[in-house]
């Protein structure tokens, strides 16, 4: 019986497809084949979905996953088969106008990152010299956790963008999962007390539950409709890849309570 690769297609604004791929992928140059075992849902694929932002122009659907190499190509960059891997913007050329200018998160369009991406069983990923978006995973770190390392990339950015000395204090505003994971990886980075501001209640609530791992101070601040009050634990208690496995237990409570989407998983 013939093997086929079954994917999730997004064929138009709120048309979407559980379908079978005709053919297996060809492997091309500069890319390998991923088996993807684990794929979060994006804020902008369910723009996508809706019809916000246009399919035609925009082809990253599905580019939160997590995997491993299924097969390269000769100049794949050290990867090899059976290598548990992520999406992420691990490498950019460093030599374009955007990586001049501090914007390596713009280094070529993610439409050419991949294809066609996390929500099918197997997708091609690009791992050339100047540039990959593809980074191995240690093995203490879990198939759903990894997935969350494109995310948690773009909050690194956001974190190291707001250069803050050990002690002093932030504000973050919006309690989505980037709002989140940025708060705790400044916390990692030393910050002192985080204010987070966000207008939705139901966003407020899930805050206590995750532990903002302090340094120097023990305490978030929400604000909401009713103004601040104090969330406190009394116990205290690559370098994105060093992040995620800091704010590990974490990663796994947002995506528990995403409110970007649901989270998929193939087994």
């Amino acid at each position: 019986m013939k093997n086929t690769v079954k994917k999730v297609a997004l064929l138009g604004p709120g048309d979407l497809r559980l379908q079978s791929m005709e053919a297996p992928l060809t492997l091309q140059r500069g890319m390998v084949k991923v088996r993807v075992l684990a794929c979060g849902i994006c804020g902008s694929d369910l723009s996508l979905l809706s019809g916000t932002r246009d399919l035609s122009k925009e082809n990253y659907f599905g580019h939160e996953f997590s995997g491993v190499v299924k097969e390269i190509s000769d100049d794949s960059s050290g990867f090899v088969p059976g290598m548990r891997v992520a999406s992420d913007l691990a490498v950019t050329c460093g030599r374009c106008w955007h990586c001049r200018n501090g914007l390596s998160n713009y280094c070529r369009s993610m439409n050419d990152a991949f294809f066609p991406g996390g929500f099918t069983e197997e997708t091609l990923v690009r791992v050339q010299e100047d540039y990959s978006f593809l980074r191995e995973i240690p093995e203490d770190l879990d198939d759903i956790t990894a997935s969350m390392a494109e995310p948690t990339n773009c909050a690194y950015r956001i974190a190291m963008q707001a250069q803050i000395k050990p002690g002093e204090h932030v504000v973050i505003f919006g309690l989505g999962a980037m709002g989140i994971i940025s708060a705790l990886i400044l916390k990692q980075m030393g910050a002192g007390s985080i204010v987070c501001v966000g207008r939705r209640l139901a966003r407020q609530k899930k805050i206590p539950q995750f532990d903002p791992l302090p340094i120097f101070r023990k305490e978030i601040f929400l604000v909401g409709a009713k103004g601040p009050y104090v969330y406190s634990r009394p116990d205290g208690g690559s370098a994105v890849l060093f992040m995620m496995r800091k704010i590990r237990e974490n990663l796994r409570k947002i995506l528990n309570t995403r409110t970007s989407g649901c989270f998929c998983l193939r087994c």
